[in-house]
């Protein structure tokens, strides 16, 4: 009988499974025919037919057939004897394999069968989402594949942090309806942010543009909400929301117009019942707008917001954050008070505000929710939540996606379908959490769109759960 050997992987896709032979021929590669075989996808180094151990008359000998190598101890080898213990890189910066002979292995891993492979549902601690109230007995899952199997779960570094938000974001998904690339169309789209002359430079500096009539003496000024920033992904997705958390904020007897703007002004009534009229100037985001009001106090401060027209399809394009100037004109009883202008921040489509502080102090902020946001970039019928579906299905591990209302194993055994598609894709996870000027008023944290997360091959936790919730109708 030929002496046993045992080959371990130490990294890339599979690691810590130990692989145990009894023959004196033993291939490693990305082919199908190949005993110790790595994913095309995963490892990227590793050959098809990258190396072939085989027992001579004095030990056990390494072959190298790739393209990138065959490296032991830094060193790239055609040929070399294997001691006990001796870890093989394939491919400079490839995966590796400790190399265990029969005399140096302490405990030899199971000889290699043809029969299936079974992946036992881990433990569920009480903080676990995908479960019920009457929890059911782990069981074994046999899984008909043609692939590679998968990573180890327990030491991925994606698949636990997406698990535990991924079922957040699905039924907030459900309860909020909102879907960000769902916006109204014929809009023109229009470029060249901060390129008007005479405008702020400085973002939050105001600049009178045109001087207020002979005796006007009301005091006014443009006011930006929202930490003085426009946040796209919020507008888009509120466009088509029947309420909005700040629909009772800002219900105030001192705040006039529409409830949910953004960009308004702010003027003290020099008498009682005047009437006013406050006018935001075309720009690059949005149409023009006007309201008009009485404003019924003498020496109130006012706050007036006109409905904004925005230009949706704009929005849609901007990719990082954007200065953009604003005009404001008001006019009191048919007299001019003047134009003012202020620079201001647009946010990118990708940043998504989950906080608005409203009031409180620094140690104890009051703030309005909208975490309620982060479901507007689930899109399940964008082209690539279909292909990933049809993917996850041709693995076998589910027959069908049939939602996560049912019972608790068949979520479990859908998302793991999905992961292990997403692992075959050699998709990481990378965290981004900081958005770039972003303000202390509003809480906000870059979330990539599905086609981001798949195309650039990683993920954090937001954007895995987004991920998810787009593949699990």
């Amino acid at each position: 009988m030929p002496d046993s050997i045992t080959i371990s992987k130490l990294s890339g896709f599979g690691r810590g499974k130990d692989q145990a032979f009894e023959k004196s021929s033993i291939t490693l590669g990305t082919d199908g025919s190949c005993d110790v075989r790595f994913d095309p996808a995963w490892d990227k180094t590793v050959s098809p037919r990258h190396a072939t151990i085989e027992k001579r008359s004095d030990g056990w000998w390494i072959t190298d057939q790739s393209r990138d190598g065959t490296w032991i101890d830094g060193q790239r080898v055609q040929q070399s004897k294997l001691n006990p213990g001796t870890v093989v890189e394939l491919g400079k910066g490839g995966p590796r394999v400790r190399i265990d002979t029969a005399s140096g292995a302490a405990k030899p891993a199971a000889v290699q069968t043809s029969k299936p492979e079974i992946f036992t549902r881990p433990p569920v601690s009480s903080g676990d989402p995908i479960t019920t109230a009457t929890r059911k007995p782990a069981r074994e899952i046999p899984v008909a594949r043609t692939g590679p199997p998968p990573r180890d779960r327990d030491t991925s570094q994606f698949l636990k942090p997406v698990l535990a938000l991924a079922a957040l974001v699905l039924i907030v998904a459900v309860v909020g309806g909102v879907w960000l690339m769902r916006t109204p169309g014929g809009h023109q789209d229009r470029t060249g942010f901060g390129k008007r002359e005479g405008f702020a430079k400085q973002v939050g500096q105001v600049v009178t543009t045109e001087t207020a009539a002979p005796g006007a003496t009301a005091e006014w000024r443009p006011v930006v909400d929202m930490g003085e920033e426009i946040f796209p992904s919020f507008i888009i997705a509120s466009a088509t929301m029947k309420e909005s958390p700040f629909d009772s904020v800002n219900d105030s007897p001192a705040r006039l117009g529409d409830k949910r703007g953004v960009i308004g002004v702010e003027i003290v009534n020099p008498a009682a019942n005047s009437k006013v009229r406050v006018g935001i100037e075309e720009n690059e985001v949005m149409h023009a707008s006007v309201y008009e009001a009485e404003l019924p106090t003498a020496g109130e401060t006012y706050r007036i917001y006109p409905s904004p027209s925005y230009r949706f399809d704009a929005l849609q394009k901007i990719k990082q954050t954007t200065p953009l100037s604003i005009t404001v004109s008001v006019s009191l009883n048919g007299t001019s008070l003047g134009q003012k202008a202020k620079t201001i921040r647009v946010a990118s489509i990708n940043d998504c505000p989950f906080a608005v502080v409203t009031g409180g102090s620094a140690d104890q902020p009051e703030a309005v929710r909208m975490d309620w946001m982060f479901a507007a970039y689930v899109n399940e019928n964008h082209p690539i939540s279909d292909e990933l579906r049809k993917e996850a299905l041709k693995t076998g591990i589910v027959p069908a996606f049939i939602g996560y209302q049912g019972d608790p194993d068949m979520v479990y055994k859908q998302v793991f379908a999905i992961w292990y598609v997403l692992q075959r894709r050699g998709v990481r996870y990378s965290n981004i959490t900081t958005t770039p000027g972003s303000s202390k008023e509003v809480y906000s944290q870059y979330v990539r769109f599905i086609d981001q997360s798949i195309n650039n091959s990683q993920a954090n936790c937001v954007d895995g759960s987004v991920l998810f919730a787009s593949i699990l109708r």
